[in-house]
Order: C-alpha cells, then sequence, then structure tokens
C-alpha cells in the first residue's frame, strides 16, 4: 500500500521500472537476435513479445505488485491487457515501416507505445489492488 507521503508509489514506480527493464533486455534480445538470424521484423517481434509476457507477469505479479492483494481475474486481465498493448506496438511498427525507418529503430520506438500501454493498465487496472477498491467504494 501506498503511504500518505508518495513513498509507497515511489517504490511501486521503481519495482515497475525495473521490471519493464528486464522485460525490455529479454524482449529486444529475442527481437533483436531473430532479427540479425533473418527472421523479419514482425515474426520477431511476436516471437519476442511472447516471451516477454510470460517474464513480465510473472515478475509483475511476484515482486512489483507482490505487496498488493491481487485483484480477482487479474490473468484475465493481463491477458486482455497485454493484447491492447500489442495492438498499438504492431499499429506503431507497421506506421514505422511505412514511413521507411530503419526495422531495427523501428522495433524500438513500437516498443515505447507497448510500455507507456502497459504500464497505465497494468497500474490501474490489471494489478489494483482490490481491498483498496473494496475501501473507496464503502
Amino acid at each position: 500500500m501506498s503511504s500518505p507521503s508518495g513513498r509507497g508509489h515511489l517504490a511501486d514506480f521503481a519495482k515497475v521500472s525495473a521490471t519493464g527493464a528486464i522485460n525490455t533486455v529479454v524482449g529486444y534480445g529475442v527481437i533483436f537476435g531473430l532479427m540479425g538470424l533473418g527472421t523479419g521484423p514482425f515474426v520477431s517481434n511476436c516471437l519476442g513479445y511472447a516471451v516477454g509476457w510470460v517474464l513480465a507477469y510473472t515478475l509483475y505479479n511476484r515482486w512489483a505488485f507482490r505487496e498488493r492483494r491481487p485483484a480477482r481475474g487479474a490473468t484475465g486481465r493481463y491477458v486482455v491487457g497485454v493484447m491492447v498493448a500489442f495492438a498499438v506496438n504492431l499499429a506503431i511498427l507497421r506506421a514505422a515501416l511505412h514511413t521507411g525507418l530503419w526495422p531495427w529503430v523501428s522495433q524500438l520506438v513500437a516498443g515505447i507505445g507497448y510500455m507507456v500501454t502497459m504500464y497505465v493498465v497494468s497500474s490501474f487496472w490489471i494489478f489494483r489492488d482490490d481491498t483498496r477498491q473494496r475501501v473507496e467504494t464503502l
């Protein structure tokens, strides 16, 4: 839970940021490794994100948001959130490639859209604290 001073929010943000950094390194490692082997940008993107989804969910659930009681249905919401963020990612990737941006840079630009979307969805919907939600509605 967050303290009145906001330190709880800073700790949450730091853990979410670290989770994102770890996930980014692993995901882009897969994406760029596959692209280096000659796999196309969209296939590389899909496989890199598939690996990242499993890793990120594990880290978010067991570390970043561990102090919160998981909301009922968090796994289902995670799948929906991932699909929304991935749709944003693919739309940006397609647009970036269409403009002629180098595929390697296009992957980075698309990843920013994914990260922002996933942070917002995770913080306010997927891993919300059921206890806090119940108290606020009383």
